[in-house]
């Protein structure tokens, strides 16, 4: 597999790393964590290659949102917004990666894969081990996206897995229902061993013939499966607004503008 686009996410500045470990923190939509801990590095993924046994289509994603008011106001002077995948390190505003390229998931599939400069590794903890935000309004609801990680001791990938978001807060500017879904990842439903480290992340839209294996007691969520519309006992991806479980549309949702991917755990250097 031939990488034919590198983007280089800014890593936190020399004025960022010097500052107390308070100042780094950043929280959002019920979620906080150690902006040292954010993935630095990106590179993009389609051009008609094949990860985890799901085909990606031609070209690769590059269109971004626009500035989003993300995090909290009180935080921006030491929130280092080039950690926004939207801003791709080229921009000093917080912005959204639109997948896939041309915003139509539903004949689309593009992705990226988020990694961490210097062989740093991220341990699966107790709990919750990483924080997605998908950008989005409250009205619209949220995109179906899938997540895979690869092991760092191992250098093999974790199934393909979709997982519902698990809060929704607005933006501290812009129109009245714009914000973000936040969604909590631990690395064990991904089959990541307690106390195993991983080394990279891919996160790639979902398309309306994808198929979650789900059991009874966590529908809509699972191991993501291509092309098994047809498959009585794999379930339409879906999510929970109100109280109420809701299903995606055939055809509409599948085009989510990630955010920001948040590292919950410290990290170390591989061995």
């Amino acid at each position: 597999m031939k990488k034919k686009c590198l983007i280089f996410i800014l890593c936190l500045s020399v004025e960022h790393l010097a500052l107390s470990d308070d100042r780094l923190f950043a929280w959002f939509a019920g979620s906080s964590w150690n902006q040292a801990n954010t993935p630095d590095r990106v590179d993009f993924i389609g051009n008609s290659d094949i990860f985890g046994d799901i085909q990606f289509s031609p070209g690769e994603p590059g269109h971004t949102t626009g500035k989003v008011g993300f995090p909290h106001m009180r935080q921006s002077r030491f929130f280092n917004p080039n950690l926004c995948l939207g801003s791709l390190g080229r921009s000093n505003h917080c912005a959204a990666l639109n997948l896939p390229l041309g915003n139509d998931g539903s004949r689309t599939r593009h992705g990226i894969t988020l990694y961490w400069s210097q062989n740093r590794t991220l341990e699966n903890q107790d709990g919750f081990d990483l924080a997605i935000y998908e950008s989005g309004t409250s009205s619209g609801g949220p995109d179906a996206f899938m997540t895979r990680v690869r092991s760092a001791s191992t250098n093999e990938w974790s199934f393909w897995h979709y997982q519902a978001f698990n809060h929704f807060e607005k933006y501290v500017s812009g129109t009245r229902d714009e914000g973000t879904f936040v969604t909590m990842l631990n690395l064990d439903q991904l089959d990541i061993p307690q106390g195993d480290r991983i080394d990279a992340i891919q996160i790639a839209n979902m398309m309306p013939t994808d198929r979650v294996n789900s059991d009874l007691l966590i529908a809509f969520e699972g191991q993501v499966f291509a092309e098994t519309q047809s498959k009585a006992r794999y379930s339409i991806p879906g999510h929970y607004r109100f109280g109420h479980a809701k299903s995606f549309a055939q055809g509409s949702k599948y085009d989510p503008d990630i955010l920001y991917v948040a590292g919950l755990n410290s990290l170390s250097r591989k061995d």
